[in-house]
């Protein structure tokens, strides 16, 4: 199971955690640091495969939802 986290650095407690974290991500593939890009293209990839499957199954009307997303 994968988990994503959001920690503003702005207390002493986030810095210590996200000082951990980053040292712990230097020697274990386990924790991954992703930039606002990386977790956009991620996000994308989920939304094609929810409107691939929902205009498979009828219940998306491709029209609609370009009109929703200003992409026309």
């Amino acid at each position: 199971m994968t988990h994503i986290v959001s920690i503003k650095d702005n207390s002493q407690n986030s810095k210590l955690l996200l000082s951990i974290l980053r040292n712990f991500s230097a020697t274990s593939k386990s924790v991954e640091f992703l930039t606002p890009v990386e977790i956009e293209e991620m996000e994308d990839e989920i939304f094609i495969k929810m409107m691939e499957a929902g205009r498979k199954s009828g219940k998306a009307n491709t029209k609609e939802v370009m009109k929703k997303l200003d992409l026309k």
